[in-house]
């Protein structure tokens, strides 16, 4: 069997078409002389008379590959060796004696022609101009695959070539004729094929026969194959009552493929039938018969437009809008756990710039702030620091700024990158939400939402393909016409395309349905206006184009917090969570992801108010019980033959919910656990929840209602903690496509904890300990104790276990393999101590301690830390009691451990107690430390308020600056601190003034309470050094209204207590003689 087959010679000119137009394709140049020399070859061999059947199918492949060669510019065959020879064969096959064989052998040699040899003049004419050659396809490329990306931007020049130059070649007709009907511009072609002058042109005729009988066949729109075939009809049904014999074969073979693609053949014109049946015995000379289709042609009158009058009119921008518009809307919403709608609004995202490593030098104190801001939960998806201060307002995404590569522009490529849960495909919903209520109209017609995964789920490689598969599934043609204006809006730049998920789809680059996928995905991502969403974790970085704005998405911001409790409960409930949240160190590196906030809102009168005692783990119980009560009155379980109410639900101790829903909770801790071991895995199609399921059917005995695995399949997902986001993928694929992933990845980290933590109960097996046995398990701890991605595992499994298991875990984290650094393995001892201290043994913790308080010696004299404070005292998870019980006998170390204390987000009252103590100290350092450590603390204690009032006369300047910064922190403050701020503003040190004035920017609303209580000389002081300046920058006034002083701010009205007449006349006449002094009379 010959290597070359007409088969493979068509699979490579579309291989050789699809390549990326900056591939140089010059290289391949003796490739390809070497395939045509064999081609050449092969052809000689054939005998002229006979082997129709292999001869045929041989050209038509050279022709795809001839125009495959125009297209990408592969020019200049050598004459002697190739050209002539195989120009020489294609003449003889010219007069053959087969009609389909002559025009294929003169097609070949036009587009040969075009090709040219080394030594043709006409070849450097094609080079400089192009042409037309290279910016359309044949019939075979264009009509199946509509990738009119090349040609589109030369549209008007091909015309006017055409008009001017070129109108006696028939290659380039056809050329153009393909062009149209791959820009589904059906009236231009039906224009060209009626007023052109190829009319009279035999190889034209029939190459346009071809053409038509072709659209019938292989287009899916039906008002688009039925227009072909009437079209051909017309040429047929002039007064001559014969038809060219290729004509009736290739009507017959049409209706012949229609009928077998299950196509509605009754619809076809009646006359159609009639002329098949008619010319079924009849035969005629080609050439004269062509030419009286010639003549046919010239006698239709303008207004037979058999193909675009079948179609629907042209879709506007408009109509593009509208079905995108009602496409997205059942999307677009956001469900709380509790299934209560939340609208897009209540949904914050906060952007902030990811910067170049200099940028973030030059902004190292501004980070310092920022993270006791946003404090965050450890987690193995790092992202280089984003900087909150450049943070981006989404409606100001798309204008112009300092982009990465240091101009200055529109951003036009985003990556937006986001840990898991935190809200990067809410984004993605308030992006779409925004452009469909009118914001960016001026930029984009269109905004495009995408989630990568859905990829997969579709068939089409091709932009207008999945635009039609997925978005446009409107019959009559309507979806196509869709398609094809979205497109062509997307060529033009005005599309954005937003990708979800970038790290979501893997494509398998050892096959060719995941090389096709990964070439349609890098097309997508190369898009003019794309942004595009990712976890950290997962990125293939190697598929992104140039970046020019890189985004994290940081989740709620304090202040958001305070808004959403405000929005989602009533104002007692959102009090109590508020307070919960503040007292809470744990639970402030959870709240600013949505879903978590969301949870804890769901849960609130589940949860503890003794908040600084609360583990994570004993957090994360709380909620899984409260949603396993809603999930067991979903699922309808049953107690002693009846199904439960909700108030009996609700009332079930903790130990008989688990009990209840042990099957769930099985089940799900190990699909959680088998996820994690599985390369972290997070997402689960149907199969492999369905392997999970089979898995455990096989050794656990918990199952006693005896379920079949797609049963608990079902049942999972009407659980709270499995969701899917694939819900816009119609029924046809949702069950193999569907992607579930766990309601946040500290829940799957939950439920991992949970199966690890039951086999490791030495005397109490589990069921399935078949499956992992305690030595296992043990083994399990000991190979991945150091492994970040269960860093949160181990806290929630020291936190579940108890008794001899919980001790025997320590040992496993103690025992080899030991790291040899020694700081990771006392973070995570750390942790695990914060998580089970109430359970172990005292003698145990006191070890544990102790070890801990060494290792901050050995980092405080051995490693000389920097900024004043211990990384490893710094974090949440090391007990704060040895940093305050340390502060007052280690003498050497107390600048380090305040400062230390002063990197944690929250303190309790023993150590703010310990601070105000270090405020007096002898030491500048540690005076100056407590006060911004103090600082960081929101609502201090009335005592804390007057000590920093004190340390306002201070000796040392800096630490006059850092009390006054302290007293600016804190959310309110009484008239005793205003008056005293006020004071300081005569301080002979312009640093601490400066701190002054910026600290009654933040207490505005404490200043306006407490002005009347001011002195005149207070008043001058404050009206000179802050008032006039904060009201310019704020947006605030001062007036005198019904005896009260009233403050108009940007966030609203403020008014003082009443004033007596004697007081207004004090501060009327005080603000006016400041002015007088100044020359301003009013």
């Amino acid at each position: 069997m010959p290597l070359l087959t007409s088969i493979a010679l068509q699979g490579l000119a579309v291989i050789l078409d699809s390549f990326p137009d900056k591939i140089d394709l010059g290289s391949l140049h003796g490739t390809f002389v070497e395939i045509l020399k064999t081609l050449q070859a092969r052809l000689c061999s054939i005998s002229t008379a006979n082997n129709i059947d292999e001869l045929l199918p041989l050209l038509i492949a050279l022709n795809s590959l001839l125009d495959a060669m125009v297209r990408r510019e592969v020019f200049g065959l050598d004459r002697e060796s190739v050209y002539d020879i195989l120009k020489t064969r294609l003449d003889s096959l010219t007069s053959h004696s087969n009609a389909m064989v002559c025009f294929q052998a003169l097609y070949a040699k036009q587009a040969l022609t075009v090709v040219g040899n080394n030594e043709s003049l006409p070849m450097s004419i094609y080079r400089r101009g192009k042409l037309a050659f290279v910016l359309a396809g044949n019939i075979t490329s264009i009509v199946t695959k509509h990738d009119l990306s090349k040609v589109e931007p030369a549209y008007q020049n091909i015309k006017k070539i055409f008009d001017v130059s070129i109108q006696d070649r028939w290659y380039q007709g056809l050329i153009y004729v393909d062009y149209l009907v791959g820009q589904h511009s059906w009236e231009e072609f039906e224009d060209f094929v009626l007023h052109s002058k190829f009319q009279s042109d035999v190889c034209f005729l029939l190459g346009l026969v071809l053409r038509l009988e072709e659209i019938a066949v292989v287009q899916t729109d039906t008002a688009i194959s039925n227009g072909a075939i009437q079209f051909l009809v017309a040429l047929g049904m002039k007064p001559i009552p014969l038809v060219p014999e290729m004509v009736q074969s290739i009507l017959l073979k049409t209706v012949q493929d229609r009928d077998q693609r299950n196509a509605n053949v009754d619809n076809l014109p009646a006359r159609f039938m009639d002329i098949c049946q008619e010319i079924q015995s009849s035969g005629t000379e080609v050439k004269s018969a062509v030419d009286q289709i010639g003549a046919n042609i010239l006698q239709l009158k303008d207004e037979t437009r058999v193909i675009s009058a079948s179609l629907p009119s042209q879709s506007s921008p408009q109509d593009i809008d509208s079905a995108l518009t009602a496409y997205y809307e059942p999307y677009l919403l956001i469900l709380r756990v509790s299934g209560d709608e939340l609208d897009l609004e209540t949904c914050y995202v906060n952007l902030a710039i990811v910067e170049a490593p200099a940028q973030r030098k030059k902004e190292k104190k501004h980070l310092k702030d920022q993270a006791a801001v946003f404090h965050r939960i450890p987690s193995f998806e790092a992202i280089e620091r984003a900087n909150m201060r450049s943070s981006i307002p989404l409606e100001q995404l798309f204008n112009k700024r300092k982009l990465r590569d240091g101009n200055e522009n529109v951003p036009k490529t985003i990556l937006v990158q986001g840990r898991a849960g935190i809200g990067k495909t809410t984004l993605c919903k308030k992006l779409v939400h925004a452009h469909q209520t009118g914001l960016w109209r001026d930029r984009f017609d269109t905004a495009l939402w995408l989630p990568l995964r859905q990829l997969k789920a579709f068939k089409s490689r091709t932009l207008e393909g999945l635009l039609r598969e997925k978005f446009f599934t409107q019959g009559l043609g309507k979806g196509e016409s869709l398609a094809h204006a979205l497109e062509t809006c997307a060529q033009k730049g005005r599309v954005l395309f937003i990708l979800d998920g970038l790290d979501e789809i893997v494509t398998d680059t050892e096959c060719d349905e995941g090389i096709a996928l990964r070439s349609f995905l890098r097309t997508l991502l190369r898009q003019q206006h794309v942004v595009i969403t990712s976890r950290p974790s997962g990125l293939d970085k190697s598929l992104l184009p140039s970046i020019d704005l890189e985004l994290e998405t940081v989740g709620f911001s304090p202040q958001n917090v305070k808004d959403f409790l405000v929005k989602v409960l009533k104002p007692e409930a959102a009090r109590t969570v508020q307070c919960f949240i503040q007292q809470t160190p744990l639970i402030q590196g959870l709240v600013n992801i949505p879903v978590q906030l969301d949870v804890i809102c769901f849960s609130w009168d589940s949860l503890p108010m003794d908040g600084p005692t609360i583990t994570m783990t004993g957090l994360y119980q709380l909620m899984v019980r409260k949603l396993w009560c809603k999930d067991a009155l979903r699922l309808k379980k049953t107690a002693g033959g009846k199904d439960l109410k909700e108030r009996e639900i609700n009332n079930l101790a903790p130990k008989h919910i688990d009990k209840l829903m042990s099957t769930e909770l099985q089940h799900l801790g190990y699909l959680a656990f088998k996820g994690m071991k599985n390369n972290h895995q997070i997402e689960f199609d149907t199969k492999a929840l369905l392997s999970a399921f089979e898995d455990l059917g096989d050794y656990d005995a918990t199952d006693e209602i005896g379920l079949l695995p797609p049963q608990l399949l079902e049942m999972m997902k009407q659980t709270s903690f499995l969701h899917t986001a694939d819900v816009d993928l119609d029924a046809s694929k949702s069950d193999s496509q569907q992607a579930w992933y766990f309601l946040h990845l500290t829940f799957q980290e939950y439920f991992a904890a949970t199966w690890i933590a039951q086999h490791l109960q030495v005397k109490q097996p589990h069921p399935s300990a078949a499956m992992m046995t305690v030595e296992q398990a043990k083994a399990f701890v000991q190979e991945h104790k150091y492994n970040p991605q269960y860093e949160i595992v181990w806290w929630m499994v020291a936190g579940l276990l108890d008794g001899e298991a919980l001790e025997e875990f320590f040992g496993l984290l103690q025992g080899s393999p030991r790291d040899l650094i020694g700081g990771r393995h006392q973070q995570i001892l750390a942790s695990c101590l914060n998580e089970a201290r109430a359970r172990l043994n005292t003698t145990v913790v006191a070890r544990l301690d102790a070890e801990l308080m060494k290792w901050l010696r050995f980092e405080i004299q051995t490693c000389h830390s920097k900024g004043g404070r211990s990384i490893l005292g710094s974090q949440t998870s090391f007990p704060e009691a040895l940093l305050v019980e340390n502060l007052s006998s280690v003498f050497s170390w107390k600048a380090i451990l305040v400062g230390t204390l002063e990197a944690r987000s929250t303190l309790s009252e023993s150590a703010i107690q310990s601070l105000l103590g270090a405020l007096k100290d002898e030491d500048t350092d540690v005076r100056e430390s407590a006060a911004s450590a103090l600082g960081n603390q929101s609502t201090l204690p009335e005592s804390a308020i007057q000590s920093l009032i004190g340390a306002l006369k201070d000796e040392d300047w800096y630490v006059r600056q850092s009390a006054a910064s302290a007293l600016g922190k804190q959310s309110m403050l009484p008239e005793s601190a205003i008056q005293s701020l006020i004071g300081a503003l005569k301080d002979e040190d312009w640093s601490v003034r400066q701190s002054v004035t910026e600290a009654l920017h933040n207490q505005y609303y404490s200043l306006c309470i407490a002005f009347p209580c001011l002195a005149e000389d207070e008043i001058v002081c404050v009206y000179k050094n802050h008032l006039f300046l904060y009201s310019c920058r704020r947006v605030m006034s001062l007036h005198v209204q019904d005896n009260q002083l009233c403050f108009y701010t940007e966030q609203g009205l403020v008014r003082s207590k009443p004033i007596d007449s004697d007081k207004e006349k004090i501060i009327t006449s005080t603000f006016k003689a400041v002015q007088h002094e100044a020359g301003i009379h009013t």
